[in-house]
């Protein structure tokens, strides 16, 4: 796993009992048609899997206005299942800063766009959200 500590990264536990029906119904699909699989062809379906499990993976809101200082969202991964870690970076923590749980909070008019990298099932993706703060 690369090194996020200069992200404060967490690790979060989201809903394994989802992510185990997902793959059994997957697995059982898979075998439906064939009555025996070999190991080579079982790693290389779970690696299948995985991949089609991290292709559902996206991040939310991707644009937000801010319209007073203070103001929050919360810009988290969606269909992120079974064991990942999320690391949070903003562009310009002046303008936006978010924390370790993904809360962006607005600071001082400007725009930042805010880095959300994932890393779980499939691999790690990065997603980003486009923050303007703008008031008088």
């Amino acid at each position: 796993m690369p090194d996020f500590s200069m992200w404060g990264y967490r690790t979060q536990y989201v809903d394994a009992c989802t992510l185990h029906s997902r793959l059994k119904a997957r697995v059982a699909d898979l075998e439906a048609g064939m009555p025996y699989i070999a190991e080579e062809d079982q790693q290389e379906a779970l690696a299948r899997l995985e991949a089609d499990l991290a292709a559902d993976v996206s991040a939310g809101p991707s644009a937000m206005t801010l319209e007073q200082a203070g103001a929050s969202f919360q810009f988290l991964p969606v269909n992120a299942y079974g064991i990942y870690a999320a690391a949070y970076e903003s562009s310009d923590p002046g303008v936006a800063a978010v924390d370790e749980s993904g809360t962006v909070t607005a600071l001082s008019p400007g725009r930042a766009v805010i880095t959300l990298r994932y890393e779980g099932p499939g691999g790690s993706r990065d997603f980003t959200c486009a923050v303007t703060c703008a008031w008088n």
